[in-house]
């Protein structure tokens, strides 16, 4: 669960579809995906996975330090209502 996922909430902000942590105990990167962050922006199973990829495309960038067009080319299809 995102850190202070209520007070962002209560603020208004959306909360955090996902997070990656550079280095875990044994000492690999760690990407996490938020389930109901996800599920709640989407009103079909296929726009959890167009979603969910785009949040994939969006922690593998930052922990290799690129854009996320380096990635994925079609990257922001989702948020841009492509499909």
């Amino acid at each position: 669960m995102p850190d202070n996922l209520e007070a962002l909430i209560a603020s208004g902000e959306q909360a955090p579809l996902g997070k990656y942590t550079m280095v875990t105990e044994a000492g690999h990167p760690l990407i996490v995906i938020y389930r109901h962050p996800v599920e709640a922006l989407c009103d079909s199973p296929g726009q959890v996975r167009e979603l969910v990829h785009e949040v994939l495309i969006e922690q593998v960038a930052g922990v290799l330090n690129i854009d996320p067009d380096r990635v994925d080319p079609l990257f922001g299809r989702f948020r841009r209502g492509g499909s």
